[in-house]
């Protein structure tokens, strides 16, 4: 099943190397830094990570069509794969 970790880049709780970790612990993971973000959710983010989660949904929902778990059948990494996107 697809993931998308988000994390705050200015978050104060957490440094964002642990959100980069969590999401290249989970297979195919997308990891997105969003500027501007700490510990919560601001309103000036909602619109850019609003669009993210719906294009994460829109991903699980092909795989579970297909009837597969979203996991890579891979043996080498994607290119990328727990990069920080940022927004």
């Amino acid at each position: 099943m697809p993931a998308l970790v988000i994390h705050g880049a200015a978050d104060p709780a957490a440094d964002p190397d642990g959100g980069r970790a969590t999401a290249q612990a989970i297979p195919g993971a997308e990891f997105l830094l969003v500027e501007g973000m700490g510990h919560g959710f601001p309103p000036g983010v909602w619109r850019q990570v609003s669009a993210r989660i719906a294009a994460l949904v829109h991903r699980a929902d092909r795989v579970m069509r297909r009837g597969g778990s979203g996991r890579s059948r891979r043996r080498t990494p994607r290119p990328g794969r727990g990069d920080a996107a940022r927004v």
